[in-house]
């Protein structure tokens, strides 16, 4: 909600600019004038036009593959605590009750404290001391059997892989767009357009 809010803001901003501009222009240069510059305007601006296009199409692209990163990370990490929660089943007495509910005390972090962080656009510090403590639990877990050393292996293997995808989506979370390409965007949107040297 936060982001549309952002949007509506930015695209009511970049308008009001815009016309704000086109305000100014026709109060300050003469209508003969505009009208002796017309073609040579009309051509720069075409190519200004065009490069923004260009630019702005390359900013759109690079914003969706940023959500759709965070978006695949975000899926990989919660299919890696849920192979977790499944690998534990077959561990001992001890470590499976234990690695299970620091997994839900995990998970529990996450939803409640992380994406709403994520959401609002805000640092992430929480849930890496959670993500601490289930790493430990299962580098620390001693198999009794060979079962056992297989399912901590593969165990190992989950924890390493949801470890992997959590930094990947807070970082790309934490990652927003270059100022200067905002200062470029916002010097595009008010410009002037070929239209507006023929009023």
């Amino acid at each position: 909600m936060a982001s549309l809010l952002h949007a509506i803001i930015l695209v009511v901003m970049f308008i009001s600019l815009a016309l704000l501009g086109q305000f100014i222009v026709n109060r300050l240069v003469e209508e003969e004038v505009m009208r002796h510059h017309h073609s040579a305007g009309e051509a720069m601006m075409g190519v200004v036009g065009t490069l923004f296009s260009v630019l702005l199409g390359f900013m759109v692209a690079a914003a969706m593959e940023r959500y759709q990163g965070a978006e695949m990370h975000g899926e990989q990490e919660a299919s890696q605590a849920a192979s977790v929660f499944r690998l534990a089943r077959g561990l001992s007495d001890e470590d499976r009750p234990r690695l299970r509910q620091l997994v839900r005390d995990y998970i529990d972090e996450v939803l409640t404290k992380e994406w709403p962080e994520m959401e609002r656009g805000e640092p992430i510090n929480h849930g890496w001391e959670a993500y601490q403590k289930l790493w430990e639990a299962a580098v620390a877990v001693v198999p009794e059997n060979s079962r056992q050393g297989n399912l901590h292996q593969g165990l190992l293997a989950a924890m390493q892989s949801l470890g992997d995808h959590r930094r990947a989506r807070v970082l790309l979370a934490q990652s927003g767009m270059q100022t200067g390409l905002w200062v470029i965007v916002a010097m595009g949107a008010i410009s002037p357009v070929p239209g507006v040297l023929t009023t």
